[in-house]
C-alpha cells in the first residue's frame, strides 16, 4: 500500500516516501480516527493482514489530517 501511494504521487509530481504513508495509516489504526473509512485486517500470515479503504477515505483522512501530524 505504501509503495502504490508513493508511486501515484510521484507521478503526480509529489515526493511522498513509504514510511511517511506507514506512520500515518498506523496512526489512523491506533487510534481508530477513520472506523467508518479504514477496516484493518492482520495475522501472522500475509494472506491475513490487509487494509480496506473505502470509499471517501481520503476526504475523511483530510478532515482530520492535524491529527495524523507526528508530535515530538
Amino acid at each position: 500500500m505504501a509503495l502504490y501511494a508513493t508511486i501515484v504521487a510521484a507521478e503526480k509530481g509529489i515526493c511522498l516516501e513509504q514510511e511517511r504513508v506507514h506512520d500515518i495509516m498506523l496512526r489512523i489504526k491506533q487510534k481508530s480516527l477513520l472506523p467508518a473509512h479504514a477496516f484493518f485486517a492482520s495475522g501472522n500470515d500475509f494472506d491475513k493482514m490487509f487494509v480496506l479503504l473505502k470509499p471517501g477515505f481520503v476526504e475523511a483522512a483530510e478532515s482530520i489530517a492535524s491529527q495524523l501530524e507526528e508530535t515530538a
